[in-house]
């Protein structure tokens, strides 16, 4: 049995402004299909956030489904499982894996699944266990192996058939998570006679808490705070199973022997401009996972420049060096647009030179005005800093165009709420509200 992992897909996204970048998709799922077929991976596991946006546009539906209707066109025994993100909208996952009924190998959890009974007035919900076990089947048609396909899990609901052990050094939230991965264990259990792997799915950032320190894949102690908007959790569960395949970070990481973070195949953010990478698990040592990195390569580069200044003339000779150094060119036949390179340029700004940044805007003007026609150059960044220390000004330097209005919604929400989340319900109502505002602007419309 082979497994490639993936996941933190973000179909959709907006990469500063700019467009949703399908030509960077395409050319991963090429690669994604190249490794599936050298490899003969017989399965296809995508741990969460395949959509950036709760309520993704048409063009970004589409081409998940172009992914899929190829996947099962090009390799006739490759089964799919797919489990919802923070990002992804819960209903609209459900909605795809409507469709995905009709091909029996692939699997789409969006939310968890649960019958709701009405008893005497009161709504009774209980946790449809077996349809959390996904088997996975090698080429020949045996069974290798059984897969928790674990959705996005946001709070604990109230569920008749759920016992949730109350361990005072976890949350309520752990103990929670961790009772219904515990669930699906039992389930699996009773029909795993033959002792075959079992593999986790999930979507959370994950905690050292009670251990001495997870590492990454280079060895290094990994022992985040919060990563992503999310608290990180402790699970003890993951010692049970043979592989455990997270999504949420987009840093590829072995956070335990037998559990990793693929990460995200594009970078989100130029902060992410390191390698990435695909993760192939085979087990052809009984129940041991033997994990190996893939590495994707993107065509189009991330090219980045950070500047402390100040002075104005600082700039413009680091902008200098920067061009030199990065052989920037504007002549010859320019590439499409979405397939040149993005480039940022972040100046740190102490407070007390802040008259500087008109100067600073002009200079980075020309220098855009030169080659804008061969790169796709992002917003200029402006961190400014008092006695080193950079200043909250996430929006400072930043144009109408650069800002997510959704993450601009949930930070509103997060401060006029006492620091908690807006619902599903909510952020699909709103992303529907921008989605409407985006089709008017782009049809010329007037509101």
């Amino acid at each position: 049995m082979k497994i490639i992992h993936t996941s933190d897909w973000h179909l959709g996204q907006s990469f500063h402004g700019f467009d949703r970048r399908y030509f960077e998709y395409r050319k991963f799922f090429e690669q994604l299909f190249d490794t599936i077929e050298k490899d003969k991976a017989d399965a296809l596991l995508i741990s969460g956030d395949i959509f950036h946006n709760y309520n993704p546009s048409n063009e970004d539906e589409k081409l998940l489904s172009e992914f899929l209707t190829e996947a099962v066109r090009r390799f006739p025994h490759l089964q799919i499982v797919a489990t919802s993100g923070n990002h992804d909208g819960a209903s609209k996952l459900d909605a795809v894996a409507g469709y995905c009924d009709l091909c029996d190998r692939i699997t789409v959890a969006g939310s968890l699944p649960v019958a709701v009974e009405n008893k005497d007035g009161s709504l009774i919900k209980t946790l449809k266990t077996e349809d959390l076990i996904v088997p996975l089947h090698n080429a020949d048609g045996s069974l290798g192996a059984y897969v928790i396909a674990m959705p996005f899990i946001k709070w604990p609901e109230t569920l008749t058939n759920l016992e949730v052990l109350e361990e005072q050094n976890f949350s309520e939230f752990e103990n929670y998570i961790n009772a219904l991965y515990e669930k699906a264990l039992d389930e699996i259990s009773r029909v795993n006679t033959d002792n075959l792997p079992v593999i986790a799915m999930g979507h959370f950032a994950l905690s050292s808490k009670n251990q001495e320190s997870y590492k990454n894949c280079n060895g290094e102690k990994f022992n985040p705070k919060v990563i992503g908007g999310e608290s990180c959790i402790h699970v003890p569960f993951l010692k049970k199973v043979a592989y455990g395949a997270l999504g949420h970070i987009h840093t590829p990481m072995k956070v335990m022997d037998n559990t990793c973070y693929c990460g995200s195949p594009l970078a989100v953010n130029f902060g992410e401009n390191f390698v990435h990478h695909l993760i192939e698990v085979s087990f052809e040592n009984g129940a041991e996972a033997l994990i190996k990195e893939v590495e994707l390569h993107n065509p189009v580069k991330l090219l980045r420049r950070d500047i402390n200044i100040t002075d104005a003339d600082t700039f413009t000779r680091e902008l200098e060096n920067f061009t030199n150094e990065s052989g920037f060119s504007n002549t010859g036949e320019p590439k499409p647009l979405e397939e040149r390179d993005f480039v940022q340029i972040c100046i740190e700004l102490p407070l007390e030179h802040k008259e500087l940044l008109n100067q600073i805007r002009d200079a980075f003007k020309q220098f855009e005005t030169e080659f804008c026609t061969h790169y796709r150059i992002t917003p200029l960044k402006i961190n400014l800093s008092r006695n080193g220390v950079i200043q909250d000004n996430s929006f400072v330097g930043k144009t109408a165009k650069e800002l997510d209005p959704m993450e601009v919604f949930t930070q509103f929400y997060r401060q006029n709420r006492d620091g908690s989340e807006p619902d599903e319900k909510m952020m699909t109502l709103v992303s529907s509200y921008f989605e409407k505002v985006r089709a008017q602007m782009t049809n010329g419309e007037q509101d």
